[in-house]
């Protein structure tokens, strides 16, 4: 499940961490009188997530930067896999 970081209202967000956390199968956050906090699950995905969203935004960048290089070069670059 991928989370759009669009705004969402407080049941919507509650319904998608809700979902996920029967997804994943752990609890994410201990719901108290005064708020939320982070499970030791929750934390932990979280800094994953952070991770994973920061590469996305780097080989997002890398790519286009790519794209723009091949695009004004007439010479294809050849692909190769490992």
């Amino acid at each position: 499940m991928w989370l759009s970081l669009q705004p969402r209202s407080q049941p919507a967000l509650t319904k998608v961490i809700r979902e996920l956390e029967i997804e994943l199968g752990a609890p994410l956050l201990v719901r108290t009188s005064q708020g939320m906090l982070p499970t030791a699950q929750g934390q932990m995905l979280f800094e994953h997530a952070l991770k994973v969203s920061s590469t996305l935004l780097a080989v997002t960048d890398r790519v286009r930067q790519l794209s723009g290089a091949y695009a004004a070069s007439s010479v294809s670059a050849p692909c190769r896999w490992p």
